[in-house]
């Protein structure tokens, strides 16, 4: 086991629609490792929200709690790939998540009151 997992990019940026269904895959990751046999198997792990999972064997970032634009606009999460070799080897990479706005809060008056003066010889 002379080898790490390679992901293919050094960071990863993905963006999802605060309206996306939980379970919905928001992105997929993807690492290689040149050793065969267990040592070249790579599993995935996710750290740093409990919004988002990873599936360990086809690295797909799923959503697994709703998102809420209003309260958190972008997630910064690291990704690791581990082989499966004893002692194991790992890569982590960053990936960053940008929740986009969706309509779902209508306007609201602060006043609850509003007053305003017009002149009676003002032309319509």
């Amino acid at each position: 086991n002379d080898n790490s997992p390679l992901f293919q990019h050094l960071r990863y940026l993905s963006s999802v629609g605060e309206e996306t269904g939980v379970g919905s895959v928001v992105t997929q990751v993807t690492a290689t490792d040149d050793d065969i046999g267990f040592a070249g198997d790579v599993r995935y792990s996710l750290e740093g929200s409990d919004v988002f999972g990873v599936e360990s064997e086809t690295g797909e970032v799923l959503l697994v709690s709703p998102l809420d634009y209003e309260t958190t606009q972008e997630y910064i999460l690291t990704l690791t790939a581990t082989d499966r070799a004893v002692p194991p080897l790992t890569t982590s990479v960053i990936l960053n998540i940008t929740v986009t706005d969706y309509n779902d809060n209508s306007p609201v008056f602060v006043d609850a009151t509003l007053m305003a003066s017009v002149r009676e010889d003002t032309e319509t």
